[in-house]
């Protein structure tokens, strides 16, 4: 009789070690798979985000190369301001290649 009942507790903690083992490799396996569509999805909202911030670098950019047109609209620009300007058009023109 005793014999029989640690014989059946021997089984059933088996059984139980084995589910719990089917188990713990199941839900590693479903973590496995939803780290791989949040990785997908930082990578998109990154992107997104870098976009968003060239966007408003560009914005910036094309509201000073218009700053300075206004105000040497009338007279010769000086050759510092000149530098700014090819620069500043550089840069624009490198957002926007980037950007394509």
């Amino acid at each position: 009789m005793f014999k029989k009942i640690i014989t059946s507790l021997t089984v059933v903690t088996m059984l139980f070690a084995v589910i719990g083992g089917l188990y713990s490799y199941d839900q590693r396996k479903a973590n496995a798979a939803d780290v791989l569509v949040m990785r997908q999805e930082i990578q998109l909202l990154y992107k997104q985000f870098q976009d968003d911030q060239d966007k408003r670098r560009a914005r910036d950019i094309e509201s000073r190369l218009w700053t300075l047109e206004q105000r040497y609209e009338n007279q010769e620009m000086p050759v510092s301001v000149k530098e700014e300007v090819f620069r500043l058009n550089q840069e624009l023109k490198d957002l926007r290649t980037e950007n394509k």
